[in-house]
């Protein structure tokens, strides 16, 4: 009879236990990937990669438009150190037959935007949270790539997406 009742209250407890205690560490930043107007949106996924003191979490969302394309990712941790380099700072440039790269500031945040002529596709980069020395781990950024697009509409888009609430999130995340 013991055991039963020992069963049971686990059982019971078990189950009043609030589910954020088991919440994945991308999950307050899924919802951060809004719906767009005009456009249908897949289901945001996340991925935790985090490991032996290092981070590393990524969410993305697709959307379509007739034929365009659009994906955007929040990435967290180690990637954003490979994905951000050292020398993207205010004012970089590089433009050539094919295409345009850029680094400007908008609003407030330091943005990476590449864009292919041939093919109309592009990506922007927001440095959401930057990289320090001593915390290789420690950036954050809004990742928006583009297909079948100006670099002006991929841009817009881009702004769709409420960057300082996504810093605010992705500071908090552990």
């Amino acid at each position: 009879m013991n055991t039963r009742i020992t069963v049971f209250l686990t059982v019971l407890l078990l189950l009043a236990v609030p589910a954020g205690l088991f919440a994945a560490a991308y999950d307050p930043l899924l919802p951060l990937l809004v719906d767009i107007a005009g456009w249908q949106g897949e289901k945001a996924e996340g991925i935790d990669l985090s490991q032996a003191g290092m981070q590393g979490v990524t969410v993305v969302r697709e959307y379509k438009s007739g034929g365009k394309g659009l994906t955007a990712a929040i990435m967290l941790g180690s990637q954003v150190g490979i994905t951000w380099m050292p020398e993207y700072k205010e004012g970089f440039k590089g433009k050539s037959d094919e295409g345009s790269m850029e680094v400007k500031r908008i609003n407030g945040f330091l943005v990476y935007q590449a864009y292919n002529t041939d093919d109309a596709s592009g990506g922007i980069v927001v440095l959401l949270i930057e990289t320090t020395a001593g915390k290789p781990d420690s950036g954050a950024l809004l990742v928006v790539s583009f297909e079948d697009m100006p670099l002006d509409e991929g841009l817009k888009l881009a702004q769709k997406f409420d960057w300082k609430k996504i810093k605010d999130a992705a500071a908090k995340v552990k």
